[in-house]
């Protein structure tokens, strides 16, 4: 099969015109085009970047919730959904802790609320029916003292875990701290 004149020429016409342009050996002056030099090697490309960070949610905010039954202390996301629930409740006062995101574990009874560096300690009530994990233990001696030092506060239950987040402003944590010691 006779290949026409423009496939026999088009090698030499492609080489011809390479040699024009000038070759790799040649100074950026003899190459007619000022081409910019590259300072490195290539950088690869980065096809699972991580999106752009996205806005930041509201910080959870605590609030205090007075009723006949006592005084509690309520943090909660920016919806109003309750993330943790801390009370003094009855006479004599007994200290309560609730989280409703929690999940009840069978073996584990100790639920630790931790007020700064302090952990109280308080015991799960395991046959709960409403969800969530409720706590509850007598009220330490030093628990207004524990509460007004807290910079933050955190919940402990087996390995679910609340916090640390900024403790509630004094006004309300003094609230809560007298009642707990009104009612002992």
């Amino acid at each position: 099969m006779d290949q026409g004149p423009l496939m026999r020429w088009a090698p030499l016409a492609l080489l011809a015109l390479l040699a024009a342009c000038g070759g790799p050996g040649q100074p950026k002056a003899d190459r007619g085009v000022d081409v910019p030099e590259p300072s490195g090697p290539p950088v690869a490309q980065q096809v699972n970047a991580s999106p752009p960070p996205s806005l930041p949610s509201a910080a959870p905010s605590w609030e205090s919730a007075v009723s006949g039954e006592g005084t509690a202390l309520r943090l909660t996301e920016s919806g109003g959904r309750l993330l943790l629930g801390i009370a003094c409740l009855g006479s004599p006062a007994r200290l309560t802790a609730t989280a409703p995101g929690f999940s009840a574990i069978g073996s584990e009874d100790r639920f630790s609320l931790g007020l700064g560096q302090e952990p109280v300690t308080l015991v799960a009530n395991l046959k709960s029916r409403e969800g969530g994990v409720t706590a509850e233990g007598a009220v330490p001696d030093d628990f207004g003292a524990l509460l007004d030092r807290a910079s933050e506060i955190s919940a402990l239950y087996g390995t679910q875990r609340i916090g640390p987040v900024p403790a509630p402003p004094e006004a309300l944590k003094e609230a809560l701290a007298q009642v707990c010691a009104g009612s002992k």
